[in-house]
Protein backbone atom coordinates (compact mmCIF):
# COMPACT_ATOMS: atom_id res chain seq x y z
CA UNK A 1 0.00 0.00 0.00
CA UNK A 2 1.30 3.46 -0.93
CA UNK A 3 0.49 6.03 1.46
CA UNK A 4 1.79 9.48 1.08
CA UNK A 5 2.04 12.38 3.81
CA UNK A 6 2.39 15.05 2.14
CA UNK A 7 2.04 19.38 2.82
CA UNK A 8 2.40 22.69 0.73
CA UNK A 9 4.07 25.90 1.86
CA UNK A 10 3.66 29.00 0.00
CA UNK A 11 5.08 32.68 0.86
CA UNK A 12 7.60 30.91 2.86
CA UNK A 13 4.60 30.45 5.87
CA UNK A 14 6.53 27.55 7.79
CA UNK A 15 9.80 25.69 7.41
CA UNK A 16 9.45 22.10 6.11
CA UNK A 17 9.73 19.52 8.14
CA UNK A 18 11.65 16.32 5.91
CA UNK A 19 9.10 13.35 6.88
CA UNK A 20 6.92 14.55 4.26
CA UNK A 21 6.37 15.18 0.55
CA UNK A 22 5.94 18.78 -0.27
CA UNK A 23 4.26 19.84 -3.30
CA UNK A 24 4.38 22.65 -5.27
CA UNK A 25 1.75 25.71 -4.63
CA UNK A 26 -0.13 26.63 -7.71
CA UNK A 27 0.44 30.01 -8.75
CA UNK A 28 -3.72 30.99 -9.68
CA UNK A 29 -4.45 33.05 -6.55
CA UNK A 30 -3.64 36.06 -4.85
CA UNK A 31 -2.68 34.93 -1.38
CA UNK A 32 -0.13 32.48 -0.60
CA UNK A 33 -3.10 30.93 1.28
CA UNK A 34 -5.26 30.04 -1.45
CA UNK A 35 -2.56 28.58 -3.84
CA UNK A 36 -1.44 26.31 -0.71
CA UNK A 37 -5.45 25.05 -0.40
CA UNK A 38 -5.04 23.72 -3.77
CA UNK A 39 -3.03 20.94 -3.40
CA UNK A 40 -4.87 20.60 0.03
CA UNK A 41 -8.45 20.09 -1.24
CA UNK A 42 -7.73 18.51 -4.39
CA UNK A 43 -4.94 15.68 -3.68
CA UNK A 44 -5.99 13.38 -6.88
CA UNK A 45 -5.04 16.61 -8.93
CA UNK A 46 -1.38 16.62 -7.96
CA UNK A 47 0.74 14.30 -10.22
CA UNK A 48 3.26 13.44 -7.13
CA UNK A 49 -0.11 11.74 -5.29
CA UNK A 50 -2.02 10.53 -8.39
CA UNK A 51 -0.70 6.90 -7.57
CA UNK A 52 -1.12 6.88 -4.10
CA UNK A 53 -3.64 4.47 -2.28
CA UNK A 54 -3.78 7.01 0.65
CA UNK A 55 -2.86 10.72 1.02
CA UNK A 56 -2.31 12.23 4.61
CA UNK A 57 -2.75 16.12 4.54
CA UNK A 58 -0.63 17.89 7.27
CA UNK A 59 -0.77 21.43 7.92
CA UNK A 60 2.94 22.67 7.31
CA UNK A 61 3.18 23.33 11.13
CA UNK A 62 2.61 19.17 12.55
CA UNK A 63 5.60 17.38 13.39
CA UNK A 64 4.09 13.32 13.67
CA UNK A 65 5.29 11.27 16.22
CA UNK A 66 3.99 7.79 14.59
CA UNK A 67 4.49 6.87 11.19
CA UNK A 68 1.31 7.16 8.11
CA UNK A 69 0.52 3.05 8.06
CA UNK A 70 0.15 3.88 11.94
CA UNK A 71 -2.72 6.81 11.65
CA UNK A 72 -4.31 5.30 8.28
CA UNK A 73 -4.53 1.86 10.57
CA UNK A 74 -5.56 3.80 13.38
CA UNK A 75 -8.65 5.12 11.54
CA UNK A 76 -9.43 1.25 10.28
CA UNK A 77 -8.57 2.11 6.71
CA UNK A 78 -11.39 4.85 5.44
CA UNK A 79 -12.16 6.55 2.83
CA UNK A 80 -11.50 9.58 4.59
CA UNK A 81 -10.67 9.66 8.16
CA UNK A 82 -10.45 13.25 10.20
CA UNK A 83 -10.67 14.50 14.18
CA UNK A 84 -14.17 16.00 15.55
CA UNK A 85 -13.46 19.50 16.09
CA UNK A 86 -13.82 21.26 19.19
CA UNK A 87 -17.07 23.44 18.46
CA UNK A 88 -20.05 21.49 17.60
CA UNK A 89 -21.90 23.07 14.76
CA UNK A 90 -21.09 25.33 11.74
CA UNK A 91 -23.32 28.08 12.86
CA UNK A 92 -20.66 28.44 15.90
CA UNK A 93 -17.57 28.65 13.80
CA UNK A 94 -18.68 30.73 11.28
CA UNK A 95 -19.28 33.46 14.38
CA UNK A 96 -15.83 32.63 15.38
CA UNK A 97 -14.33 33.19 12.24
CA UNK A 98 -15.94 36.80 12.19
CA UNK A 99 -14.69 37.45 15.43
CA UNK A 100 -11.75 37.20 14.27
CA UNK A 101 -11.93 38.49 11.01
CA UNK A 102 -10.95 35.34 9.09
CA UNK A 103 -13.17 35.90 6.51
CA UNK A 104 -15.69 38.08 5.04
CA UNK A 105 -19.19 37.69 6.72
CA UNK A 106 -21.06 37.15 3.06
CA UNK A 107 -18.83 34.50 2.27
CA UNK A 108 -19.16 32.78 5.38
CA UNK A 109 -23.04 33.31 5.68
CA UNK A 110 -23.18 31.29 2.52
CA UNK A 111 -22.52 28.05 4.42
CA UNK A 112 -24.79 29.21 7.54
CA UNK A 113 -27.05 26.27 8.86
CA UNK A 114 -25.62 23.94 7.08
CA UNK A 115 -25.57 20.22 8.73
CA UNK A 116 -22.19 18.32 9.21
CA UNK A 117 -20.19 17.67 11.82
CA UNK A 118 -17.52 20.06 12.16
CA UNK A 119 -13.75 18.69 11.55
CA UNK A 120 -10.27 19.97 12.43
CA UNK A 121 -8.90 20.11 8.68
CA UNK A 122 -5.22 20.21 9.77
CA UNK A 123 -4.60 16.80 9.10
CA UNK A 124 -6.88 14.51 6.33
CA UNK A 125 -6.68 11.11 5.31
CA UNK A 126 -7.81 10.01 2.27
CA UNK A 127 -8.36 6.99 0.33
CA UNK A 128 -7.60 7.88 -3.47
CA UNK A 129 -10.93 6.61 -5.00
CA UNK A 130 -13.29 7.97 -7.35
CA UNK A 131 -16.33 8.92 -4.39
CA UNK A 132 -13.50 10.35 -2.41
CA UNK A 133 -12.07 12.43 -5.88
CA UNK A 134 -15.56 13.92 -6.42
CA UNK A 135 -16.00 15.11 -2.84
CA UNK A 136 -12.98 16.54 -3.18
CA UNK A 137 -14.42 18.32 -6.14
CA UNK A 138 -17.13 19.06 -4.41
CA UNK A 139 -15.33 20.44 -1.19
CA UNK A 140 -13.50 23.27 -4.07
CA UNK A 141 -16.31 24.63 -5.68
CA UNK A 142 -17.66 25.46 -1.85
CA UNK A 143 -14.93 27.36 -0.92
CA UNK A 144 -14.77 28.54 -4.24
CA UNK A 145 -18.38 29.71 -3.89
CA UNK A 146 -18.33 30.76 -0.23
CA UNK A 147 -16.17 31.07 2.26
CA UNK A 148 -12.37 29.42 1.81
CA UNK A 149 -12.39 28.21 5.46
CA UNK A 150 -11.91 24.69 5.70
CA UNK A 151 -14.60 23.91 8.51
CA UNK A 152 -17.38 25.64 7.17
CA UNK A 153 -17.33 23.71 3.92
CA UNK A 154 -16.24 20.14 4.85
CA UNK A 155 -19.04 19.02 6.69
CA UNK A 156 -21.33 18.60 3.69
CA UNK A 157 -18.47 17.67 1.61
CA UNK A 158 -15.80 15.59 2.67
CA UNK A 159 -17.49 15.00 5.86
CA UNK A 160 -20.29 12.67 4.55
CA UNK A 161 -18.36 9.79 4.40
CA UNK A 162 -15.22 10.69 6.99
CA UNK A 163 -14.92 8.34 9.60
CA UNK A 164 -14.21 10.63 12.83
CA UNK A 165 -12.05 10.33 15.94
CA UNK A 166 -11.86 12.39 19.24
CA UNK A 167 -8.46 14.05 19.14
CA UNK A 168 -6.19 11.92 20.74
CA UNK A 169 -5.90 13.94 23.99
CA UNK A 170 -7.12 16.88 25.73
CA UNK A 171 -4.33 19.19 24.16
CA UNK A 172 -4.45 19.20 20.40
CA UNK A 173 -1.12 20.95 19.91
CA UNK A 174 0.48 18.11 21.66
CA UNK A 175 -0.29 14.61 22.40
CA UNK A 176 0.81 10.87 21.69
CA UNK A 177 0.43 11.27 17.51
CA UNK A 178 2.02 14.82 17.16
CA UNK A 179 3.12 18.31 18.19
CA UNK A 180 2.21 21.55 16.65
CA UNK A 181 4.90 23.82 15.95
CA UNK A 182 4.14 27.63 15.73
CA UNK A 183 4.80 28.63 12.66
CA UNK A 184 8.30 29.74 11.24
CA UNK A 185 10.04 28.03 14.65
CA UNK A 186 12.84 26.09 14.54
CA UNK A 187 12.32 22.03 14.21
CA UNK A 188 15.79 20.30 15.65
CA UNK A 189 14.54 19.81 18.96
CA UNK A 190 11.10 17.89 17.48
Amino acid sequence: MKILLYSCVSGEYDNKIPDRLYVKPCDRFNTHRMNAKFPKILPHKIKELENADYTIWADSNLVFKIDPLTLVKYFDYPKVGIFSHIRSNINEEIDTCKIFKLDSPDRLDYHKNKNGKLACCFLIIRKNCEETNLLNERWWAEICAGSSRDQVSFPYTLGQIATYKDLPSANFECNNMWTRLGHKKKIKNY
